[in-house]
């Protein structure tokens, strides 16, 4: 059994492999947290036994969180690599631009040849970003499914302030 966790900012995203067949999950962060991490002989271990996880599971964690906790039983990688190896597995593409739109970052990544050529990310501001396209969405009294709807006719808006950028849509 494989699990790959995504502790993002907003919501943890679960994926697990058992057999052939994988199972996708999501959760609040606080959620997860309070229920999902546990203590056990001075150890913090990530406890996904309500989803059938077993104690010897291979946990591969990532994400905005994943240097929070110290977890004994998950191996930690960065949000590039996760990004990089899952996309090459899901697609078989030898090379690809992915995106990444989160709620506190975004990121660019470019493969070429099967490896990482290079990637970019902005971590300065929430401009742009996942939690950023919730409160426009807030804003403008829509939801994020017609906000995306919308990207034929688009409006420039300060890219290096959320705030700038959120005072611009009201």
């Amino acid at each position: 059994m494989k699990l790959g966790i995504d502790l993002g900012s907003r919501f943890v995203k679960i994926a697990i492999k058992k057999d052939d067949e994988i199972n996708f999950y999501r959760e609040d962060t606080v959620y997860f947290y309070k229920n999902r991490v546990k203590r056990e002989d001075g150890n913090v271990l990530i406890d996904l036994s309500s989803y059938g996880a077993t104690e010897d599971a291979d946990i591969v964690a990532t994400g905005y969180g994943r240097n929070m906790m110290s977890f004994a039983n998950a191996r930690v990688i960065s949000e590039i690599k996760a990004h990089y190896r899952g996309a090459l597995e899901a697609t078989g593409d030898q090379e690809f631009i992915l995106v990444d739109i989160g709620g506190q970052d975004s990121k660019v990544i470019y493969v070429k040849d099967s490896y990482i050529e290079d990637f970019v990310m902005n971590d300065k501001c929430a401009a742009s970003t996942g939690r950023f396209l919730e409160n426009a969405s807030r804003i403008l009294d829509i939801s994020l499914d017609e906000l995306t709807q919308m990207a034929s006719d688009p409006i420039k808006l300060s890219s290096t302030c959320a705030i700038f950028s959120e005072s611009e849509l009201v």
